[in-house]
């Protein structure tokens, strides 16, 4: 079988905007040290230091608003670069991770690691422009700590060690404050994340009717308020940790700027700085130490933001499905030989060297206990799990080597809950198929299904939305929706049916028509039916008989009735209780 390779771990990311992020951040580093210049001749030019024309003057304000509109105009320019891209950008990645989930292993689908991922990266377009944020705030701040440094060993040694040894005290700050709130964000997201659970418990339409008969709302809504709460408090601790480490950057921060107006007193009074030099170098460190701390800020949101991408990334390696593979041409005969199976992280086999075969034309039934593993067993036949021992085989070929695009054809399904998809009638009947080729397909299926009461209340057919979501929808019943399930089992292609509870949902007289109708429609197919109702599969071709994992018979039911006491004891337990009733 083919292995997943995943996708490169740098993937989604886009060196061409970063290149140009750099470019722009490189500017909006330099632009402001440029004016440090400029605003010094501005005042010692005001002040009488320099003895310059009103022209000169009148030029160098023209300079310094010239160099200012040009700032702001790159930063624009910058915004609506960087707003376009992410809007692309983050539609591609969701894109991809849609296509993705699609060739997921169920084994992964089904843990708890796959729902944290989804629900991790749900903020994709956020991360992304804090992620190339804060690229362009580390590059800009990086550029103008540096060139201010040139700035200041030329101009005043003792004021650029003062500066530096400040800079280095609020960056050990930080760090040290970044160590403490390590993991804080995760826990506040993960909290969250379960009170939303409960959230959507209090307001989704399918809890509704229980909610009222059971009268569980305010015990629901006691956990979201506990889960809110402790999720309230994490970022409440989280927040006060942010706040105390940012106001004692702000304290540094001020004793910054007063020890920087205090040690530039002394060369202005001595004369060795002019005051246009002692303004225009106190605005330049009072914003060297903003950029020190836009770098530390900057770093602590680009955590967060790379822990959502590394989420991606994490999500796009997860194991696939085997897509194509060997095309099935009319198959025969499945078998089961060996097979033993455990679901991830578990150790107890729910399947225990299971063998069988089945001739892909004919009928089956498969019966046992809740918990015995039929639902497995369907699970391992549809290729949705790999058996941990044995092999399944299909006319003596691995069914790995069909790949899920080649098993879809083999086989089709239908469960006991119903999935309601907010699509029409038709759509939802063949989905991925083409309605118009299948119209006389559906016909047979209507006729046999005695589709007319439904029908008749759909006002356009099979153009009739089946949703809440427009003005014109109808919604069904969950017999209703049962019976679309089964009609789009019956109208696939393939070549056996397994049925799994597929009449749980529906009265007894729906449930005749409904068997009549497997009859008729799957007369040329082969059908395995998982059913608690032992008295509807009694005429099928063969019995399965599971019991805690393992099979323990298989043969029509009367020998069954004489030869297995396990399903004599099901049989005539379920058979009791109807001429109990009857009584």
């Amino acid at each position: 079988m083919k292995k997943n390779k995943g996708k490169d771990k740098n993937a989604f990311s886009n060196p061409i905007l970063s290149i140009l992020l750099i470019f722009f951040a490189l500017i909006g580093g330099l632009i402001p040290v440029a004016l440090y210049k400029v605003r010094q001749l501005i005042i010692d030019s005001a002040v009488g230091v320099i003895s310059n024309t009103l022209i000169d003057i009148v030029i160098l304000l023209a300079i310094y608003l010239g160099v200012v509109f040009v700032e702001q105009l790159l930063t624009n320019i910058k915004d609506r670069i960087l707003d376009k891209a992410i809007i692309k950008q983050a539609f591609f990645i969701d894109a991809s991770l849609k296509k993705k989930i699609a060739k997921v292993k169920l084994s992964c689908v089904e843990s708890q690691r796959y729902n944290e991922l989804l629900s991790e990266t749900e903020e994709i377009a956020e991360s992304l422009t804090t992620k190339y944020t804060t690229i362009y705030n580390l590059g800009a701040s990086g550029v103008y700590l540096l060139s201010s440094f040139v700035v200041l060993i030329f101009t005043n040694i003792f004021v650029f060690a003062v500066t530096f040894v400040l800079l280095a005290a609020n960056l050990i700050i930080n760090v040290a404050a970044a160590k403490r709130t390590k993991g804080m964000w995760a826990k506040y997201r993960f909290t969250m994340r379960k009170a939303n659970h409960f959230s959507a418990i209090l307001t989704d339409r399918k809890y509704a009717t229980e909610k009222k008969i059971f009268g569980y709302y305010g015990y629901i809504q006691q956990k979201f308020e506990t889960e809110f709460d402790s999720a309230r408090k994490s970022n409440i601790q989280l927040g006060r940790k942010r706040m105390t480490i940012e106001l004692l950057a702000e304290i540094v921060t001020a004793a910054f700027s007063v020890s920087i107006l205090i040690s530039m007193l002394f060369p202005l009074l001595n004369n060795g700085i002019t005051i246009g030099v002692y303004t225009s170098l106190f605005f330049l460190v009072r914003d060297v130490m903003s950029s020190g701390n836009s770098i530390c800020s900057s770093l602590f949101e680009l955590n967060s933001a790379k822990h959502t991408m590394n989420s991606v990334n994490e999500l796009m390696l997860l194991p696939e499905e085997y897509q194509d593979g060997v095309k099935p041409h009319n198959p025969h005969i499945i078998e089961f030989q060996n097979v033993s199976f455990s679901y991830p992280d578990s150790e107890e086999l729910v399947l225990n060297k299971v063998s069988f075969c089945l001739d892909l034309s004919k009928t089956y039934a498969l019966v046992g206990e809740n918990g015995c593993g039929k639902s497995t067993l369907v699970k391992l036949m549809l290729g949705l799990y790999e058996p941990n021992e044995g092999q399944i085989l299909i006319d003596n070929i691995s069914l790995s080597e069909f790949g899920r695009s080649n098993i879809n054809k083999i086989f089709s399904a239908v469960f006991q809950n119903s999935y309601e998809y907010p699509l029409t009638l038709g759509e939802n009947l063949f989905l991925s198929q083409d309605i118009d080729k299948d119209i006389a397909q559906f016909n047979e299926v209507y006729q046999n299904l005695e589709f007319t009461d439904l029908m008749d209340k759909l006002p356009n057919g099979l153009n009739t939305n089946l949703s809440l979501l427009k003005a014109d929808s109808v919604n069904l019943s969950g017999g209703e929706w049962q019976k679309v399930a089964i009609a789009r089992c019956l109208l696939s292609q393939s070549k056996m049916a397994i049925l799994d509870e597929p009449n749980a949902a529906l009265d007894p007289i729906a449930e005749v028509k409904v068997y009549k109708a497997y009859e008729q429609i799957l007369k040329n197919r082969g059908t395995l039916l998982i059913s608690h109702r032992l008295g509807s599969i009694k005429d099928v071709s063969e019995i399965l008989v599971l019991k805690n994992g393992r099979l323990i018979a298989n043969a029509a039911h009367d020998e069954l009735m004489a030869t297995c006491d396990y399903y004599k004891e099901l049989y005539t337990a379920q058979r009791s209780m109807y001429y109990e009733e009857k009584d």
